[in-house]
């Protein structure tokens, strides 16, 4: 069937190729976007029936939540009575007059407070010896509650069937410990609040959710309190399913086997969560009435792609055959081949585009030119630029030769030492060795103390490990801070002292330049910094102050030629010498080949 194809392929006209090729491409993108739809519905159905679905159990248990809240605020309402505090501090005989009289006033204090509330059928007191303060509730066991390790959940019951309802309705047990309000923290015994479990049912069966899905609400210590009763299977499965704790996202869970989305939420008050069901087969139902849908529509599309495909395939020839003729036209070196062509639709844009790029190599070609030109011209100029310093360079020698001759030994040392710094100026190289860049500052310090005297400066230069001065270095990056600390340190001082250390961590080599002279404030020393971390040398106007400064120092075109050549991780560092004076740091990385950065604008 393979070769089939790729024969008719190979034999059928363009036209037919075109046409089954745009059908067959028309064809896999609806079969695309189909896909793409119906998992893009899904997801979009899945996500807004959880919105929907947490919003709805939030306010569920929000509504739970008022009832609790109400009978806390009960609770504090009865605990500071003075009934309250007399009756769990008093001897309980409940065959002594006094003792029914007690508890008969006991009974109208908590009835004003819970008369109006006809969700709570008991409200009791249990003072410390687990008696029941109550004339119609002795000898009935108080429910076991357990205290809550969250000191701001409440403390509840599991739901227990209370002795004292004829109808025999399930309650759930409320307790909140009494302490005396007269010495200190001491526990005098507990409120017992019960609450009737058909208000809280309500609010389950007020629910309705949506694609036939069912509510569970859970205490917690995992066990149900309360569902809807949509589904037919067993609690104890469906407990099994979403685990213990409860999954804070939502959770694919598999009963009876049958898939559900499970969505929860867990009040912060009680402990209680809110679970709801959904099937899965809900969302695929959905889906395969979108899917009939977009079919039939697809159906009609491809339908309709194959009858106008015609017209618009046929109508491409014209401008692709003039398009041809005009390219081999280029080719035989006839650059002028433009074509014209009028209708308005997408094919002008290319017809423009193509004589648009005709022009464009046109004017390539021009540019060509003319570059060449001028990068003649501009190698005659810097030729003509290296006449004088090569000039300058011979005249030196020529003076270090006379020098010698007439035995100055004096103008011939310094001669020398200027020698090697025009020949180092003159070097195409960009990095030199560290041991090169310390001795054309040898040199430089040289002729400064031939200029200004021996006394002047006291140059000290140490190296902590015997490698680093075979490592590479940007050529003049320390001979110019040696110049630096010379002519704005020590000389407006008088003078001083200069102190070089070179030290190595890891990869990093820190060259730190000390001198003890004038120094200058800390404000000025953090502006200098300031600007060069941020390195915007080239952002700056020619005249500009900062610039100006930093030039005259020599250190920003340093900083600037370390962080373009390495990274804006090295640089130049401006400090406060202990001693007096300044503190430069200087750091770059432990090379021993030049290095190559490619976003450096010097590579």
């Amino acid at each position: 069937m393979h070769s089939f194809v790729r024969k008719y392929l190979h034999i059928t006209s363009l036209r037919r190729k075109m046409i089954l090729s745009f059908s067959a491409l028309l064809i896999s993108a609806l079969a695309i976007l189909q896909a793409a739809n119906t998992y893009q519905t899904y997801i979009v159905l899945e996500e807004n029936l959880s919105d929907s679905v947490h919003e709805s159990l939030r306010l569920g248990l929000s509504n739970i939540d008022y009832f609790f809240e109400d009978i806390n605020n009960l609770a504090s309402g009865i605990l500071p009575e003075a009934q309250v505090q007399n009756a769990l501090t008093a001897e309980i005989e409940y065959s002594s007059l006094e003792t029914k009289s007690l508890l008969r006033s006991l009974e109208q204090t908590i009835k004003r407070y819970s008369s109006t509330r006809p969700y709570l059928p008991k409200v009791y007191l249990v003072n410390r010896d687990n008696q029941i303060l109550d004339n119609t509730l002795q000898g009935m066991k108080v429910p076991e509650i357990q205290e809550t390790a969250d000191n701001s959940a409440l403390n509840l019951s599991a739901v227990h069937y209370a002795p004292y309802i004829s109808q025999h309705t399930p309650v759930i047990s409320f307790e909140k410990n009494i302490y005396s309000l007269y010495s200190g923290n001491r526990k005098l015994g507990r409120l017992i609040v019960d609450i009737d479990t058909r208000v809280i049912n309500q609010v389950l069966y007020d629910f309705t959710l949506p694609m036939s899905g069912e509510i569970f609400l859970i205490d917690s210590r995992h066990r149900l309190l309360s569902r809807s009763g949509t589904y037919s299977f067993d609690d104890p499965a469906f407990l099994d399913a979403v685990g213990s704790p409860f999954p804070s996202e939502n959770k694919t869970v598999s009963i009876d086997h049958e898939k559900y989305l499970c969505l929860s939420e867990t009040s912060s008050l009680t402990g209680w969560t809110f679970c709801a069901l959904i099937p899965y087969r809900m969302f695929t139902q959905s889906i395969i009435i979108q899917m009939n849908l977009t079919l039939l529509l697809f159906v009609i599309c491809i339908l309709a792609a194959i009858l106008i495909s015609r017209p618009i395939i046929n109508s491409l020839y014209k401008p692709i055959g003039m398009l041809i003729t005009s390219m081999k036209e280029v080719e035989n070196g006839k650059l002028d081949s433009f074509v014209s062509y009028h209708n308005q639709d997408e094919l002008l844009s290319l017809v423009e585009g193509y004589n648009s790029m005709l022009t464009q190599i046109r004017n390539l070609i021009d540019q060509v030119k003319n570059k060449e030109r001028s990068k003649r011209q501009a190698e005659l100029y810097a030729l003509q630029a290296q006449i004088n310093p090569h000039f300058l360079y011979n005249t030196l020698n020529s003076i270090r030769y006379l020098a010698k001759l007439h035995h100055t030994p004096d103008i011939r040392d310094i001669t020398v030492s200027l020698i090697h710094l025009s020949s180092a100026s003159l070097s195409s190289d960009k990095f030199i060795s560290i041991a090169q860049e310390l001795e054309l500052a040898d040199d430089y310090l040289h002729i400064q103390k031939v200029r200004y005297g021996e006394e002047v400066v006291a140059y000290q230069c140490r190296i902590t490990q015997a490698d680093i001065p075979d490592c590479r270095i940007p050529r003049f990056s320390i001979q110019p801070l040696i110049e630096n600390a010379l002519f704005h340190g020590i000389l407006p001082k008088g003078t001083g002292k200069i102190t070089a250390i070179l030290s190595r961590i890891e990869s990093l080599i820190l060259i730190d330049i000390y001198d003890d002279g004038v120094g200058m404030s800390e404000e000025k020393i953090a502006g200098l910094n300031k600007l060069l971390e941020d390195d915007r040398y080239q952002e700056y106007s020619s005249d500009s102050f900062e610039v100006r400064k930093l030039k005259n120092i020599g250190i920003e075109n340093i900083n600037h030629r370390i962080k373009m050549n390495f990274s804006p991780l090295y640089g130049i560092l401006l400090l406060t010498n202990p001693s007096g004076g300044i503190h430069v740091q200087m750091k770059i990385p432990a090379i021993k080949e030049d290095y190559v950065n490619e976003n450096s604008i010097y590579s």
